[in-house]
């Protein structure tokens, strides 16, 4: 054999036992760790009956030395609780809970895992409740535990909603698990478990008042998560029927106002500039920008300027959109959908505001009824009888009498499936107007909608002037000289709405004066236009009237209540305005006006360029100001 051969078998007999060196250090690396390694004095065998009794031996201190670095993370944890970590991990339920009674049988301490709240909803979903509510008493406190085991606790709440209704034993699973899950502060399970059992009266015998106020004592959250969670039960026990508990109920859920809430939640997102540009859009008739806009921001928009957008819309069958037209129902859709996933309450309050711009007062209570949580104290006999009073509207080609149709084409189930949205001070004001408009005609059952709407508003979240508003235009059109008069009779005065709005702290605003000044005007007496003009320009910033008291606060005037004034002063025909007592009422107001324009209390800028204002201006025969009277004023 050559030297070479020599050398070639050499080195092949040297790589085969360097392989097979490596072959059995990996052999071995796997097989250490193929085997669990040995638990802190556990034998890794469970005994026929379900312990292993080796848990409860001592431990040598030369055991935790040896082991103190290979199991370290089972060190921390007592015997029985490792051995119901191992099982668990294993998915090995059923023995984990008989392991579990045999340890409280012994009166074993336990320390809490998050894989309990695991083990929780893995009963509830097999529907063993009584079992999944040993694990819901041993589940650790929410705060510091991952999303995935605080999602856990909500899904075994879930699954135990899911059991029959008419199994008391159930019922009582339910109520101890929703007394756990507020005293380790799980409120999004809390609030599944308790909406659910007062949307379907479960509580015990004592009654829900007893029971929230025992919920409230084991209760360690936050408080404003639990004044939403109690607008929340509120809620689901109206809608459940529960109408006899919902008065004394309602102290519990006002106490903060649920749309004050929102609205400090959406006031950081309103951008004023948004709104400004889209109302210019509008203007301009072009909805293609006006939507663009809004999908673009990432502002919240105004529910006026979403209602201004959805009546345009709602007019019109197809948008032109560029060189395409699309259906309007296609072209509000990702709109629609991008609103609701912002706030769903936004979508709906708009387009109830839309229905009542429209004066589709039929439109806008379908949606209030179908999408809004019921006012207690506007019940359905009385919304029934408002609808049919209302007087008949013409049905046109358009996308809001496709939307009414289809709204008919629903079944009453998938109606009622739906979820409900909370009803806000500026829905109810035009849910009144709505009804208002209904029930014009009808004096009597206007003047029971308006005691009605008093009961309304003692509830404090939604009491405000919007809702004295929608009555003043009927009420003063029904019997305009009653109206503005001051003494008492079977209808409500200007006076009598103010005495109410004072006892329910309601302040009047710029807008409400501006009606009151407005059926004063229309009233045509010359004490009823005295009294007009003496609120005008103490609104404007005159000097105190003897007409009105000292002590009488009243919201500064803007541009918008001298327009409302002079349409009420200007006739619609202007070619008897010519030296006519209404041209004289008018130079007035914009005599006033011109007051406030020096005093700084109206910018003369926004005055020009406040195109409402000017066209009814130029229905007198100067045609207002001119360019240069306005340079004057420092424009």
């Amino acid at each position: 054999m050559t030297p070479g051969a020599v050398c070639a078998a050499l080195r092949s007999i040297e790589r085969r036992v360097h392989t097979a060196a490596l072959v059995g250090t990996a052999e071995k690396h796997v097989r250490s760790y193929a085997w669990p390694r040995p638990v802190r004095a556990s034998n890794l065998d469970l005994d026929p009956r379900g312990v292993d009794y080796a848990l409860f031996e001592p431990i040598s201190d030369e055991y935790g030395t040896v082991h103190a670095e290979t199991s370290r993370i089972a060190v921390l944890k007592a015997p029985p609780v490792a051995l119901l970590h191992r099982l668990l991990h294993a998915h090995k339920y059923d023995e984990a809970l008989r392991t579990l009674l045999q340890l409280h049988v012994l009166d074993t301490p336990l320390s809490a895992l998050p894989e309990y709240n695991d083990a929780a909803r893995w009963f509830a979903a097999h529907g063993r409740y009584a079992d999944a509510l040993h694990w819901i008493e041993l589940a650790p406190a929410c705060a510091g535990l991952s999303r995935q085991f605080r999602a856990a606790m909500q899904q075994a709440m879930q699954w135990l909603t899911r059991a029959p209704l008419t199994e008391r034993s159930e019922h009582a699973v339910l109520q101890k698990a929703c007394m756990y899950a507020a005293s380790k502060g799980y409120i999004d399970a809390l609030t599944i478990g308790m909406t659910h059992m007062y949307r379907y009266q479960l509580w015990p015998d004592e009654g829900p008042i007893a029971f929230w106020e025992s919920v409230a004592q084991a209760y360690t959250g936050t408080a404003p998560k639990w004044q939403r969670l109690a607008n929340r039960v509120y809620h689901a026990l109206v809608r459940g029927g529960g109408h006899a508990h919902a008065e004394p109920w309602a102290r519990l859920a006002s106490a903060a106002a649920p749309d004050a809430s929102t609205v400090d939640t959406l006031r950081p997102t309103r951008d004023p500039m948004l709104d400004a540009r889209v109302s210019e859009a509008l203007r301009a008739g072009n909805l293609a920008a006006a939507r663009k806009l809004l999908l673009k921001a990432r502002a919240t928009p105004g529910v006026e300027i979403l209602a201004s957008l959805l009546c345009a819309a709602g007019r019109t069958v197809a948008v032109r959109d560029g060189a395409r037209e699309c259906a309007t129902g296609q072209f509000l859709r990702p709109l629609r959908r991008a609103i609701l996933q912002r706030n769903c309450a936004l979508w709906y309050t708009a387009l109830v505001r839309a229905r009542e711009k429209e004066h589709d007062w039929l439109g806008a209570l379908r949606v209030f009824r179908c999408r809004f949580v019921p006012v207690p104290g506007l019940d359905t006999h009385l919304l029934d009888a408002a609808e049919r009073v209302c007087p008949p509207r013409t049905q046109t080609e358009s996308h809001a009498a496709a939307s009414l149709a289809n709204s008919d084409a629903r079944t009453a189930a998938h109606r009622t499936a739906r979820v409900r949205l909370d009803t806000s001070a500026y829905l109810l004001g035009s849910v009144l107007r709505a009804l208002v408009g209904c029930c014009a005609q009808d004096r009597a059952l206007l003047y029971k909608l308006y005691a009605h709407t008093l009961s309304i508003l003692r509830q404090p979240r939604l009491a405000s002037a919007r809702a004295f508003e929608a009555f003043i235009p009927a009420l003063s059109a029904a019997h305009p000289a009653g109206f503005v008069g001051g003494e008492r009779g079977t209808m409500p005065s200007m006076w009598d709405m103010l005495r109410d709005m004072h006892g329910l702290r309601v302040s009047p605003r710029a807008g409400t004066w501006t009606m009151f000044i407005q059926a004063l005007v229309r009233d045509g007496t010359h004490t009823s236009w005295q009294l007009a003009t003496a609120i005008l320009a103490r609104m404007g910033g005159n000097a105190p009237c003897a007409l009105l008291p000292e002590t009488l606060v009243l919201p500064t005037a803007t541009l918008g209540v001298y327009t409302g004034v002079l349409q009420a002063v200007l006739p619609q025909n202007t070619a008897v305005l010519a030296q006519s007592r209404a041209a004289h009422r008018a130079r007035t107001v914009r005599n006033m006006l011109d007051d406030a324009i020096a005093r700084g209390n109206v910018d003369a800028k926004e005055a020009r360029a406040y195109a409402p204002m000017q066209a009814q201006l130029a229905k007198l025969g100067d045609g207002g100001h001119s360019a240069e009277d306005w340079a004057g004023r420092g424009v």
